[in-house]
């Protein structure tokens, strides 16, 4: 996969945004549900997956799953990283 290529995605697609695309309710304080639900004891009742957007990474305080937005593209549709990294 190309270097160049997946560096632009991570700096050009908004990570709030993609979370919204992906059908994400984001909330005031800039989290969402997250997709992991199968190590949150609750499902996740109370939305653990924080989107920093300075940073364009989010990090889920609950069961620890972190990374970009290909990362977070990966996660929710099951994907594996060149197709994320391509879909995207």
């Amino acid at each position: 996969m190309n270097k160049v290529l997946i560096d632009r995605v991570k700096k050009e697609i908004d990570i709030s945004d993609l979370a919204n695309r992906l059908g994400c309710s984001v909330n005031n304080q800039n989290k969402v549900r997250c997709y992991n639900t199968q190590l949150h004891n609750n499902g996740d009742v109370h939305p653990s997956l924080n989107l920093d957007n300075n940073r364009n990474k989010f990090k889920c305080f609950v069961c620890g799953v972190n990374g970009s937005v290909i990362d977070l593209f990966m996660g929710y549709k099951g994907l594996g990283f060149n197709i994320a990294v391509n879909r995207l």
